[in-house]
């Protein structure tokens, strides 16, 4: 910081590494404020071009990869989401057939044969 008078390019370095680091995190912490006030106060930058100066940073190609990471992930979260979704409605469906066939009179184990669910299951169904 003792250079933010006379160096800002030194400070404003370190800040580039900062939001390297922690990305869109950094906005959100107390301390730069602060900081923010103080180098806005003790050098020549303005608020403005202070924060352009960090959204620059934050939008870096670096950073571009950790949101496109994040993107991804999301993604896939959605996916598994959908998979989950899906195999419970599979289930369901199994089960309807299960009773179908239960009721047009085949046995337990034709049942089980046929749908794929568990002897525990259709006896439950059976019920």
């Amino acid at each position: 910081m003792k250079y933010s008078r006379t160096q800002v390019n030194l400070v404003l370095e370190a800040l580039d590494r900062l939001v390297k680091t922690l990305g869109h995190a950094f906005l959100h912490i107390p301390d730069f404020r602060s900081l923010r006030l103080y180098l806005v106060s003790s050098s020549m930058l303005s608020a403005t071009d202070l924060i352009d100066h960090v959204n620059k940073w934050i939008t870096d190609s670096f950073l571009k990869e950790d949101i496109m990471t994040t993107a991804q992930a999301l993604i896939q979260e959605g996916r598994k989401e959908a998979a989950r979704e899906g195999e419970a409605r599979l289930q369901a469906e199994k089960r309807l057939m299960a009773k179908k066939l239960l009721d047009l009179g085949l046995t337990v184990d034709q049942v089980v044969q046929t749908t794929g669910l568990s002897t525990d299951e259709i006896e439950n169904l059976q019920r």
